[in-house]
């Protein structure tokens, strides 16, 4: 809602509520920090990463708002977020019509991206949004149906493998509901792209496959594909020349860079959390081992595939694979103790060049 106006600004309001489980006064200090405590109290049940409230509340300070929480065990809890937004003179709004006045784009597109893994969903998402689409974005399955239900989309990305509700069940809801998005397109998203897994998704009712990591014009590709009455906007990826990406020992950048349109920004953004999320989800790999459970191992080891191959870790692919195998079969001819030891050294590694390479960026 408006709030107020002050000279050439208008202060907004935007509020989140839900019945949920609810958040203590204690924990509700730590809320916005990576990896809190109130998230691996609750990422077993329900999944994530532990970054989203904290990646929100960067992007709110850098936006010169503020964001707070009211919560009540029990009850549930209001997200509200202020910002301040600069209004436009009649000369801007002019520029802004002649800019976007027949410019043949996916403007008039709305798009939903759905996967439990905030990198991936704002690797898609920031893709998408270049080519003038309108984007959202939904967790899990469970959540994808709510805003299908809220809203009209032309088309959806549907990761497989989410918790709460996965790519194939949320699918096959979406099909049988006695609604109007029960014939939206949707197009499976997945580390996996064996010709068994396609099968699965098309079954489910989905109607194509893009399987991760993907470039840009094979995401280009499949919204075509779908959305015939559209061409997308000039982008920047059409004027770019072609160049290798910065290389090292243990990482290649050349697919960010295609995905992100080499923006700096987006760029360190991706980095920043991928050097964030990785090391929690290396750790959680290791105890799964360490307590026998190699089927959760290799099933952390999937999750975590698609990053690896953004940062272009061409030395962790076979390694990634083999423990990802665990998830099908606990007894393969690997051992996890030695597949971890070697992809910790790798991604310590990546790291330190990293921390170097992000700051040249």
């Amino acid at each position: 809602k408006k709030l107020k106006e002050e000279g050439n600004k208008t202060h907004l309001q935007f509020r989140v509520s839900d019945t949920g489980i609810g958040i203590s006064k204690e924990l509700q200090n730590s809320l916005f920090d990576s990896f809190s405590k109130a998230f691996r109290l609750t990422m077993a049940k329900y999944g994530g990463t532990g970054l989203g409230l904290t990646i929100v509340k960067k992007l709110t300070d850098f936006l010169g708002g503020t964001i707070n929480v009211d919560s009540k065990e029990g009850i549930g809890t209001v997200i509200s977020v202020h910002l301040p937004f600069g209004i436009p003179d009649e000369d801007q709004l002019k520029n802004v019509t002649k800019k976007t006045e027949g410019s043949g784009s996916f403007e008039s597109m709305r798009v939903l991206v759905v996967d439990d893994h905030p990198v991936n969903r704002k690797i898609v998402m920031g893709m998408l949004g270049k080519m003038g689409a309108v984007v959202d974005e939904a967790e899990d399955g469970a959540h994808a149906i709510e805003k299908l239900s809220s809203a009209d989309y032309n088309l959806v990305f549907m990761d497989i493998h989410m918790p709460v509700l996965n790519g194939l069940e949320a699918t096959k809801k979406i099909r049988q509901a006695d609604a109007s998005y029960s014939k939206v397109p949707v197009v499976a998203l997945t580390a996996s792209a064996f010709d068994s897994d396609i099968e699965e998704s098309r079954k489910a009712g989905m109607n194509d496959f893009l399987a991760k990591p993907f470039t840009y014009q094979e995401l280009v590709n499949k919204v075509k594909a779908h959305l015939k009455s559209a061409e997308p906007a000039k982008t920047r990826f059409e004027e770019l020349d072609e160049e290798e990406g910065k290389v090292s020992g243990y990482v290649s950048l050349s697919s960010l860079e295609e995905m992100t349109g080499r923006d700096p920004e987006l760029m360190n953004e991706m980095i920043d959390i991928f050097m964030e999320q990785t090391p929690p989800l290396l750790e959680q790999m290791e105890e799964q081992m360490m307590a026998g459970d190699l089927k959760a191992m290799g099933i952390t080891a999937h999750k975590i595939k698609p990053t690896l191959s953004y940062m272009g870790m061409k030395s962790a692919e076979g390694l990634i694979l083999n423990l990802e195998s665990f998830r099908e079969d606990e007894q393969p001819d690997h051992d996890p103790v030695i597949l971890m030891k070697k992809l910790k050294a790798i991604c310590k590694g990546a790291f330190a060049e990293l921390e170097k390479i992000r700051h040249s960026i």
